[in-house]
């Protein structure tokens, strides 16, 4: 019986080795780089997202987010069609669902879609504006504190500042119509 059951082992062992494919090329394997890249200048990274540092001192803390497609590429910025803030628990699923369709919560963060031409696009607020974000926009958990309670101990390039992470999404039209995803970028919100 034991010499049956190994020779079964070793056939079936072989059938096994020789059904594999060599290399694997399908979607589950293989990275999901857009055609065309999308650079959030001026961020900084330290592993994960970019994220742009803003300065709040009991002022508006004025936020600048630069996105910019390489010269080498044929394509250039449509428009913004979404646009999402909040927690930095923000994935692409809440921007668009699993059947392709635009996610409606969180609410857009701007009405209308932002208007966009050439390789960059500047896009501009405030912590003031982000607060003012009603709450089907940004829940209220994730509006931003005006002071430094609670905040993260160290924030790179500048360390031992005290700070409040958020993030933000975006739906990017080309010129093309096609339409990319970037990365999410976040801000650190120094006191």
């Amino acid at each position: 019986m034991k010499n049956i059951f190994l020779k079964l082992s070793v056939a079936a062992l072989m059938i096994v080795s020789i059904s594999c494919k060599d290399t694997f090329e399908d979607d589950i394997t293989r990275d999901n780089i857009p055609d065309t890249p999308i650079v959030f200048t001026g961020a900084y990274s330290v592993g994960f997202n970019p994220y742009y540092t803003v300065a709040y001192s009991g002022g508006t803390g004025a936020i600048t987010i630069t996105m910019t497609i390489p010269d080498s590429s044929p394509r250039t910025f449509k428009s913004i069609d979404r646009f999402i803030a909040g927690a930095t628990s923000l994935t692409t699923g809440s921007i668009i669902t699993s059947t392709g369709a635009v996610a409606t919560t969180p609410g857009n963060y701007r009405a209308v879609p932002i208007a966009a031409s050439g390789k960059t696009v500047t896009i501009s607020t405030s912590v003031t504006e982000f607060n003012a974000q009603p709450t089907t926009v940004i829940p209220a958990a994730a509006k931003i504190p005006t002071s430094a309670t609670g905040a993260s101990p160290a924030s790179p390039p500048s360390f031992n500042v005290p700070y409040h992470e958020r993030a933000f999404m975006f739906l990017v039209r080309l010129d093309d119509d096609s339409t990319i995803i970037p990365e999410q970028v976040r801000i650190r919100v120094t006191y």
